[in-house]
């Protein structure tokens, strides 16, 4: 989305956006508000379901990108131009390709594991997941699509300290930013992805600084809880109740 851009967030590390080096803007948006964000200037908006990092679904159908008139003039440049990718993109496909549907299947199934057991854990206290009850209020999943995805987003009673504290205890887990990989991923979205939007802007897409995401992996469920279990067990004594934000859909919340 266009909007205005920010100017005040490591300039250094995002200085093409602080600079406004390619004369781009972006607004972040919520369903409810993209009507009142466009301007005569817009130049794209991107929809991103589930969202990320809180996993929240939205309901794609009917979604119009353009007029019928541009519709045919792109479809007519991707009939000329094609799918085109380099040799050893394409090869890595073909390879891959095969296993997809197992390696998404279980990386699925042990993301719902991880997440039911932090939303009964004590010292959870919101998680963010399509597969929990109420995490898809528009019933999407087995329409829009098969499954909630192996992806899910947590917040944990001593707030910001404690999500830290946590991606220092874990071992199995890996602290980095990626999504899919066959190896399981945990990051705290308002210090990396999402650090380059101001605190209001996260705050109005519902991204609390303590929430953590995590991208689930194919090591085995046991194997991650395990990790999850330890790490939140050794933290536990240091965390002081703190929690930021409204509660929203898809996530349990602790009484």
């Amino acid at each position: 989305m266009v909007g205005v851009p920010n100017r005040n967030v490591n300039q250094e590390i995002d200085h093409l956006r602080a600079s406004d080096l390619l004369g781009l803007s972006v607004t972040w948006a919520t369903p409810g508000t993209i009507a009142a964000a466009l301007r005569p200037d817009t130049a794209l908006v991107v929809i991103e379901t589930p969202a990320n990092p809180t996993a929240a679904l939205v309901d794609i159908a009917g979604v119009v990108a353009t007029d019928a008139a541009w519709a045919a003039r792109l479809r007519q440049v991707r009939l000329m131009t094609g799918g085109l990718l380099h040799p050893l993109a394409a090869y890595l496909l073909h390879r891959g390709l095969p296993t997809l549907p197992l390696r998404v299947e279980r990386a699925q199934a042990s993301a719902r594991i991880l997440a039911e057991r932090l939303a009964a854990h004590p010292e959870g206290e919101r998680v963010f997941y399509p597969g929990l009850p109420g995490g898809d209020p528009a019933g999407l999943l087995g329409r829009q699509m098969a499954g909630p995805g192996s992806i899910f987003a947590f917040e944990l009673v001593g707030g910001t300290g404690a999500a830290d504290r946590l991606l220092e205890e874990l071992s199995l887990v890996t602290h980095a930013v990626s999504l899919g990989s066959t190896d399981t991923l945990i990051q705290r979205p308002a210090a990396l992805t999402h650090h380059i939007m101001t605190p209001a802007e996260r705050a109005a897409a519902g991204i609390p600084d303590a929430l953590l995401r995590v991208s689930v992996g194919l090591e085995h469920p046991e194997d991650l809880w395990n990790d999850f279990e330890r790490a939140l067990g050794s933290v536990a004594g240091a965390w002081s109740v703190g929690v930021e934000g409204d509660v929203g859909c898809g996530q349990v919340v602790r009484p």
